[in-house]
C-alpha cells in the first residue's frame, strides 16, 4: 500500500489534527504553550484571509505562497518563515506540499476524536447547562454551538476592558443592555441596548464597558478557544 505520509513513524503515530481540509494530513504534537503539526498536502488547497497568535515554519518540500500583511512571498523546500501575532495573512499550496508549523497558541488546534461532535450540543442549552469561560478577565456564557457556528453571552463589568485583537472568525453582536464602546476598522461608536454590529474575519477590534453590560456574540465558524 503506498504510504499516506513520507513522516516516519514516530510522526505518524502522533494524534491527527482535527483540521477540515480535503487533502491535508496532519500530525499534533502537544506542547504546553504551543503547538506543533507536521503537514502533507494531498491537494491544492487557498486559505482565506485570517489572524492568530504567532506561527512559525519550515518547508520540506514543495512550494506555498503566503501573502503576509498584503505582500506576497513564494517559500520551498528548505525556506522558513515567520508571522507575528495578530498578522494578517492568507496562503496558496501546492499539492505535494509539507511542512512542520509551530504555533505559539497551545489550543489552535484540537486532536481527532478528543472531543464531542459539535452538533450533538447544539441544539437545546438550558441556561443552567451554559459554559462558563473568561476572556481578557470578562465572564461569559458559551450558549448553543454548531457545526459552523456559535453563540456567547457576555457579561461586562463597569470599566472592563478588552484590548485590541482578532481572530479567524466573523463576529456578530447585539447589545442586550449597558453602554459599550467598540472600535475596529473605521469605527468607533458608543453601543447601547438594541444596538448591533458585525466584524469581518481578523480584524482588529476592542471593547470598552462603560457600564455593566450584557452582549449576545455570533461566530462563525466557534472559536476553538471558547470550548
Amino acid at each position: 500500500m503506498p504510504k499516506e505520509s513520507f513522516f516516519p513513524d514516530i510522526i505518524t503515530n502522533l494524534p491527527k489534527a482535527d483540521i477540515p481540509i480535503e487533502g491535508l494530513h496532519a500530525y499534533l504534537f502537544q506542547g504546553e504553550n504551543q503547538q506543533i503539526l507536521f503537514m502533507s498536502f494531498e491537494k491544492d488547497v487557498e486559505i482565506p484571509e485570517h489572524s492568530h497568535e504567532a506561527q512559525w515554519g519550515v518547508i520540506l518540500d514543495g512550494e506555498i505562497e503566503l501573502t503576509i500583511d498584503g505582500r506576497k512571498y513564494i517559500f520551498k523546500k528548505g525556506d522558513t518563515y515567520f508571522i507575528p501575532k495578530g498578522v494578517k495573512h492568507s496562503a496558496k499550496i501546492k499539492k505535494g506540499y509539507k511542512d512542520i508549523t509551530l504555533f505559539n497558541q497551545k489550543d489552535r488546534y484540537k486532536a481527532k476524536g478528543t472531543t464531542q461532535p459539535r452538533a450533538l450540543y447544539g441544539k437545546i442549552v438550558k441556561k443552567q447547562d451554559a459554559k462558563k469561560r473568561e476572556f481578557k478577565g470578562v465572564l461569559f456564557d458559551v450558549l448553543a454551538v454548531g457545526e459552523k457556528s456559535m453563540i456567547t453571552k457576555m457579561h461586562y463589568k463597569a470599566g472592563d476592558h478588552v484590548p485590541f485583537h482578532s481572530h479567524p472568525n466573523e463576529q456578530s453582536g447585539y447589545v442586550v443592555s449597558g453602554r459599550i464602546r467598540l472600535r475596529f476598522g473605521e469605527y468607533d461608536e458608543i453601543l447601547e441596548a438594541g444596538d448591533s454590529y458585525s466584524i469581518p474575519v481578523g480584524m482588529e477590534h476592542s471593547v470598552d464597558a462603560l457600564e455593566d453590560s450584557v452582549v449576545i456574540d455570533f461566530f462563525v465558524p466557534p472559536r476553538e478557544d471558547y470550548l
